[in-house]
């Protein structure tokens, strides 16, 4: 499979575990997916605190990955767009982002490691 398919699967997996991660309030299910030495896996705790503070869930809608560049040592910029259900505690609201993350491949498993950028769409 070439980078960008494998990187689309891995994407979509990633947002699915991370979403499931949300509603549980439990960083372990997608824990596997990020980089022990990252910026990403402070922020997806702080996220889930966060969102749980704020009486937040999510549903997985999509995620296409629709540009893929390498940086170099296995790194790849990753922009995807992403669309999810907010459940806030008085509604709901389909949402879309587009979404830049590096990517690292790390003994044959890719890994998030960095949000580089996330803007509503």
């Amino acid at each position: 499979a070439s980078v960008k398919e494998e990187l689309q699967d891995f994407m979509e997996d990633y947002a699915y575990y991370g979403v499931a991660a949300i509603n549980n309030r439990n960083i372990e299910f997608v824990e596997d997916y990020l980089s022990k030495d990252g910026p990403k896996l402070q922020e997806s705790i702080d996220y889930i605190f966060e969102l749980e503070k704020k009486g937040i869930k999510e549903d997985y809608i999509s995620s296409v990955v629709t540009n893929v560049v390498d940086k170099g040592s296995n790194t790849y910029e990753v922009t995807t767009t992403e669309a999810f259900t907010i459940y806030y505690p008085d509604s709901q609201q389909d949402k879309k982002y587009n979404t830049v993350t590096l990517v690292k491949k790390v003994d044959n498993r890719w890994l998030v490691h960095q949000l580089v950028s996330t803007k509503e769409i």
